[in-house]
């Protein structure tokens, strides 16, 4: 089983960005203002998965010690690629017919 979790080194210390209960997390990119965007596993199933074991991938924004589920297009699986300084998220996202999806957030509130 594949085990993983995605981490930011910051001031001199490594700092777990967590996950959603499943037993990997990857950290994708990460923009001047100290936002993270990745992806991590959780525990649905998956009828469909990427990965083994057959549980959902989520796209995940962390900022200020707090990973934020960016949830999909309708389907089970989603990641985020990249973010800017404004904090727009870019990644991928399956729908709910199955179909992989660019997608973009943009209504993300810096908290």
């Amino acid at each position: 089983m594949l085990v993983g979790r995605a981490v930011l080194w910051e001031d001199g210390q490594i700092v777990d960005l967590g996950n959603f209960g499943g037993s990997v997390s990857l950290a994708i990119a990460l923009n001047n203002v100290g936002q993270v965007v990745g992806a991590a596993r959780d525990t649905m199933h998956d009828p469909f998965p990427l990965f083994v074991p057959p549980t959902q991938s989520r796209a995940f924004l962390w900022q200020d010690g707090i990973m934020q589920d960016l949830g999909t297009l309708g389907g089970p699986q989603a990641m985020a690629l990249s973010i800017n300084e404004r904090g727009q998220v870019a990644g991928m996202s399956f729908s709910a017919l199955g179909l992989r999806r660019a997608s973009l957030r943009q209504d993300l509130e810096r908290s």
